[in-house]
């Protein structure tokens, strides 16, 4: 009688996760739907690019139907105008706790430079996805409005931030606009950065910037200094 064959059932294993990968799978699946499509969406628009990427795209990323996304958003713009909105909050809050702590600082330039260079980070992750929406506001009003609310938070954060220190000399206008110039200078040396990775861009300007701007600042107090030469 011929020996009965066995076939020995060797269970599938998935490959085991790394604790980084199931943290965020775990955080992933406890977010609400509309908070799982905006973070699709940004993954979508920093792969694909914001004109290029679909409704489809951000379903499919998420997870999600499509009946589920137009529960909750009108169109793709609409998605970033939320993601802009959750930024502005996010950023506005980091900006004044971080400059804050660091202008109450005895020696307030490096720890400058700290808060800088974290936000300097922050910012290379969401510059390229915001320039590329930038550049389609012009065909979609509640973009363009959604863009220019954003920065002016962004402004008014600093301003606040800068305030104390410039209060004595200038009007809370001037003030606004110095903190428009710092917007600028950090918009521009992320993008410089980006464009030419091997050299130090963003943390030289952050440097020299700060150096002065307090520079500046002494000499401001100095011709406010009592018995000071007009």
């Amino acid at each position: 009688m011929a020996a009965r064959r066995t076939r020995s059932r060797v269970k599938e294993q998935r490959p085991k996760q790394g604790p980084r990968a199931r943290a965020r799978e775990e955080a992933a699946a406890e977010q609400k739907p509309d908070e799982r499509l905006r973070r699709a969406a940004f993954l979508c628009f920093a792969e694909g690019g914001f004109h290029e990427t679909t409704v489809d795209d951000i379903c499919k990323k998420a997870g999600v139907s499509k009946g589920a996304f137009y529960w909750y958003f009108e169109s793709k713009e609409q998605v970033f105008v939320q993601i802009l909105e959750v930024w502005a909050q996010e950023v506005e809050g980091e900006i004044i706790k971080q400059f804050h702590e660091a202008f109450e600082d005895q020696n307030p330039v490096p720890a400058l430079l700290m808060a800088l260079g974290r936000e300097g980070r922050r910012g290379r992750r969401l510059l390229p996805v915001w320039l590329d929406a930038l550049v389609q506001s012009k065909h979609h009003p509640e973009l363009k409005h959604a863009m220019r609310t954003f920065l002016q938070r962004l402004r008014r954060a600093l301003a606040r931030v800068l305030e104390p220190a410039f209060a004595p000399f200038y009007g809370a206008h001037d003030i606004e606009t110095i903190a428009g110039l710092f917007l600028s200078s950090f918009i521009g040396s992320i993008a410089q950065q980006m464009a030419d990775p091997e050299h130090e861009i963003y943390d030289e300007h952050s440097r020299t910037l700060l150096i002065t701007v307090d520079h500046f600042a002494r000499l401001l107090q100095q011709e406010r200094a009592p018995g000071a030469t007009p």
